[in-house]
């Protein structure tokens, strides 16, 4: 996440909090389409049957059009897409803009016939994607709630309270506008971390695809860092725990697969991936840049973002099964540079991911500045010409924040359409045929689940004793904490003396006085860092 991200959550978060208490259900009837067909009607006769994609990368001249009325399909010059103006924030009485939220987030519902918006006053709309109908302001939802959508229910979404405040996850049936919860983590997380107060991905991550798996950070009520966790829908449990010791991620997010968990953060750290249950964590990238997690043409997982750091400012992939990195395209072109955000969900199409490109406030315009294009997720990529956003970059709310549906045929994205205005923002949308882009087939191994991570075990190693003084050493089998006893059925947080740790948490020694010289049987607790779960070691010293 860049500055800009970072500054721009403040406003949402200091309104909702504001609104939170009154927020009740607003009773718009909305009826959801149940199939979605493959063109909004405005664009239902637009293309020939003989319609390609621009894959030139040309610096094509962007044509200057007034900003079209809602609804009507407006001819993308330069690539021949249909582009729709998705919605008009001024007539439909929302407050100050009414735009797609973010690249990472889908903005279409299971079937596409629904998309979803975000307010200046902190709230989220849907709107009819067939007729570009607004539909209904959602109750319950203020700030950053971090909707997502079902992955078949097209009627449902996930939502958190406001950012994360309250540690549970909630499910909206959209068309009633009734909430139920369906992920109460309060309890458990405090007893892992007594000051916990919020569970969110920071509004920038996903569940896995099909949204059973979920990677969630911990905040106290001051937004020092705690921990990190992991959650099974379906079994409502907690797969693995991590302690950040303070150093806070800008979010973390599920992988699709639901195999790994990416933790992305600007400290020493850098972008870390982890297996599900947050174990065997790797180093992927050194800083926490915009990006996204896709699906690769051979099923795996890969994290997709640019590396400004580079020569040439690569945008690029790693893949989290192998840990490859793969140099898709510069962005330092001919002398210039260009801020950009990653949609990487169009999962039911693998091996593309969306890219949407604003701020290139160095040296010329060159082909990929001020759009929105797909890139294959190979080396030597093809890339396609959507559309140009006409952004006059002003502040974070008028980046465009391109989001693509799940089949690569929808593309919502912001834009102030010329007028230079921070806040004058609408989405759009660019319609193409699901026969446009095609899928890839890949030529590696698919994506397999990592190895689970083992129940935690304790070694004893060197044990003395001299007198009144012994010391032991033990080992465990990941990376542990451990805490010295001179009972047995100690609780790891009951106890204070810590024993050194050493080697990653994988070695651990003490050395201690006793009160008399006589046989005796101490005992060491270790808590995984990993699982949380704790085992208790018994010493004997003769």
């Amino acid at each position: 996440m860049t500055t800009s991200r970072c500054l721009s959550m403040q406003p949402r978060k200091m309104l909702a909090l504001s609104i939170v208490a009154s927020l009740s259900s607003l009773g718009c009837a909305s009826a959801f389409a149940q199939s979605a067909p493959e063109l909004s009607p405005a664009c239902a006769s637009f293309y020939p049957a003989d319609f390609k994609l621009s894959s030139t990368r040309h610096i094509d001249a962007i044509p200057s059009t007034a900003r079209p009325a809602k609804g009507v399909a407006l001819k993308e010059g330069a690539y021949n897409t249909c582009l729709v103006r998705a919605t008009n924030h001024t007539a439909e009485g929302v407050d100050g803009f009414s735009r797609n939220d973010y690249s990472r987030r889908q903005a279409f519902n299971a079937d596409s016939s629904q998309y979803l918006t975000y307010a200046l006053n902190g709230f989220w709309q849907t709107y009819n994607a067939r007729t570009f109908g607004f539909s209904k302001q959602l109750p319950g939802l203020a700030g950053d709630a971090e909707p997502q959508w079902h992955p078949s229910n097209p009627d449902k979404l996930y939502y958190l309270p406001t950012n994360g405040v309250g540690m549970r996850l909630n499910e909206l049936t959209v068309s009633t506008g009734t909430t139920r919860v369906v992920g109460d983590f309060a309890t458990r997380l405090k007893a892992r971390w007594p000051t916990a107060n919020a569970a969110w991905t920071r509004s920038e991550g996903s569940p896995s695809k099909d949204g059973r798996y979920w990677c969630f950070m911990v905040d106290d009520a001051n937004w020092n860092s705690l921990g990190v966790f992991t959650w099974d829908r379906d079994t409502n449990a907690i797969l693995g725990t991590l302690d950040t010791k303070g150093d806070r991620p800008d979010h973390v997010s599920m992988s699709p697969s639901g195999n790994y968990c990416v933790i992305s953060g600007d400290s020493a750290s850098g972008t870390v991936v982890a297996n599900r249950d947050l174990s065997n964590r790797r180093k992927i990238h050194a800083k926490s840049e915009h990006s996204d997690l896709a699906i690769d043409a051979n099923g795996d997982d890969v994290y997709v973002s640019v590396d400004y750091q580079a020569n040439a400012g690569d945008l690029f992939m790693v893949n989290l099964r192998t840990g490859v990195r793969t140099n898709l395209l510069p962005t330092y072109v001919n002398g210039s540079a260009t801020a950009l955000h990653v949609s990487g969900k169009g999962f039911n199409k693998p091996g593309w991911a969306l890219v949407s490109t604003y701020a290139d406030n160095s040296g010329s315009r060159q082909w990929l500045h001020r759009k929105m294009f797909l890139v294959q997720l190979a080396a030597n990529p093809i890339t396609y010409n959507l559309g140009f956003s006409r952004v006059v970059s002003n502040g974070y709310w008028s980046e465009p924040h391109a989001s693509i549906n799940r089949d690569l045929t929808k593309v919502l994205f912001n834009s102030n359409w010329g007028t230079s205005s921070a806040t004058d923002v609408d989405a759009y949308l660019i319609d193409i045929p699901a026969s446009a882009v095609k899928t890839i087939p890949g030529t590696g191994t698919p994506t397999t689940p990592p190895p689970a991570t083992p129940p935690l075990a304790i070694t004893l190693g060197a044990v003395t004793k001299s007198g009144y003084n012994a010391t032991y050493a033990l080992s465990t089998n990941q990376p542990a904490r451990c805490r010295a006893a001179w009972s047995a059925g100690n609780a790891y947080d009951a106890l204070y003396d810590a024993i050194t740790t050493a080697t990653g948490g994988l070695k651990h020694s003490k050395a201690l006085t006793l009160g008399s010289t006589s046989s005796q049987t101490v005992y060491a607790v270790c808590k995984s860092d990993i699982l949380g779960t704790e085992k208790e070691q018994a010493i004997l010293l003769k």
